[in-house]
């Protein structure tokens, strides 16, 4: 007898789409702009929501003269390859001009734990050891931009944009919280790979360095500011913003009680942004 867990459909949005079901690949990572893909990636997205025909073809098919019919033999594919990995048929269901992935098909996706998790770590009250364990969760599942290299429109890199704010919002609160807990060391490797994937990300960076420099590790912070400094320059002609510089000042003269709390230099952060 199968375990009622293969029956799922286990969905990575994160740095890339994959789709796996009772063992079986249905969508690999390296399928990549495959319009098929892209048509279940909408549905994910959407499940348990009726989607018009019109919105799926304004937001696909939208340079295809034959749309409708493109639509049509897509959804057929759709559940062609799902029916091959044992899949039920009504799954994607089809009702007055829309289509949609059933909100009775049980799934387990990434953004929904990321969400929750992220959700979690923001409210209020919340022991540092929480926000913590809820960061350090969100970092193994947060494996880069929402359907990374999968899709390139629209609505996919506007939900990638929401995703992203959430989780520079989550590195930011939990770097303010380890200050104020004295507990840098938890979370550093965490902000290490955070830093990581956006290398642009100042925010992140400036979080990421002051944890450095309070963990006694001055000279890596130097070496990361640089780092930033190089990319910053180099790949788009700008400096590393004032904020970010007073933390390099603030290395170089070597003085802990001189290092701004994170919360007071995100607010710094966003306030020259605002300029």
């Amino acid at each position: 007898m199968q375990n009622d867990e293969s029956r799922i459909l286990n969905i990575k949005t994160f740095g890339c789409f994959e789709v796996t079901y009772n063992g079986k690949f249905v969508v690999r990572r390296d399928d990549r702009n495959s319009k098929l893909s892209q048509l279940f990636s909408y549905f994910v997205y959407r499940r348990g929501q009726m989607i018009p025909q019109s919105e799926l073809i304004a937001n696909l098919l939208q340079n295809d003269d034959n749309a409708p019919n493109i639509l049509k033999n897509l959804v057929y594919r759709l559940r062609k390859l799902l029916a091959g990995v044992g899949v039920s048929d009504d799954a994607i269901l089809y009702k007055v001009g829309c289509y949609g992935l059933s909100e009775t098909m049980p799934c387990a996706c990434d953004f929904d734990e990321f969400t929750a998790l992220a959700d979690s770590l923001e409210a209020k009250n919340v022991p540092f050891e929480q926000q913590r364990d809820d960061f350090l969760q969100i970092i193994e599942i947060y494996a880069g931009d929402f359907l990374q290299g999968s899709c390139s429109e629209a609505w996919a890199l506007s939900a990638a944009l929401r995703y992203q704010q959430m989780f520079e919002q989550c590195v930011l609160t939990v770097a303010a919280a380890a200050q104020h807990a004295d507990a840098y060391t938890e979370i550093l490797d965490g902000l290490r790979k955070a830093s990581a994937l956006y290398v642009y990300n100042e925010n992140i960076a400036a979080a990421y360095i002051t944890a450095l420099f309070e963990t006694k590790n001055s000279a890596e912070a130097l070496r990361q500011y640089e780092k930033l400094a190089a990319s910053l320059l180099n790949d788009l002609g700008v400096e590393p913003c004032e904020a970010v510089k007073q933390v390099y000042r603030r290395i170089l003269v070597g003085d802990d009680s001189a290092v701004e709390s994170v919360s007071a230099l995100r607010d710094a952060i966003v306030e020259d942004e605002a300029f």
